[in-house]
């Protein structure tokens, strides 16, 4: 599965995120690293392509083995339920539990298809509101 899965985890409703720890009960998880929240400096490159550091963000960061296969999650926030959900879903689509895989990956696949879409929606909405602007007519 070559999906950003950090993405797909931090957008997924809280339902979903609880639904996917669920999926995992029938594994052997083992909490290496439980959450913690932590401060990283976020890089930018400015319109000069230069690389400048924009501030701190607020992390969570945890890491889990599932069924033996490590799995490290972090996500932006204090959301220590999303950081192990995102780390037991690296874990598990490493891993060689092809049953919980495929439930996972199917987890990930149907909210990546819906936050697409979603995407889209607002995509579409927001185009309608572009303005042209030919600020130099005849140049």
């Amino acid at each position: 599965m070559n999906r950003d899965i950090t993405e797909i985890v931090v957008h997924m409703p809280e339902a979903l995120v609880n639904e996917l720890l669920q999926l995992l009960e029938e594994c052997t998880v083992t909490i290496i690293r439980p959450p913690r929240s932590a401060l990283v400096m976020m890089p930018l490159i400015d319109s000069f392509q230069s690389e400048f550091n924009l501030g701190e963000v607020l992390v969570t960061e945890a890491m889990v083995a599932v069924d033996n296969m490590n799995g490290y999650g972090m996500v932006i926030g204090d959301s220590p339920r999303r950081a192990l959900a995102r780390a037991a879903a690296t874990a598990v689509l490493k891993g060689e539990n092809c049953q919980i895989r495929e439930k996972v990956e199917l987890l990930l696949i149907t909210q990546e298809t819906k936050r697409k879409a979603e995407l889209s929606r607002e995509q579409s909405l927001t185009a309608t509101t572009r303005v042209n602007f030919d600020l130099m007519a005849g140049a």
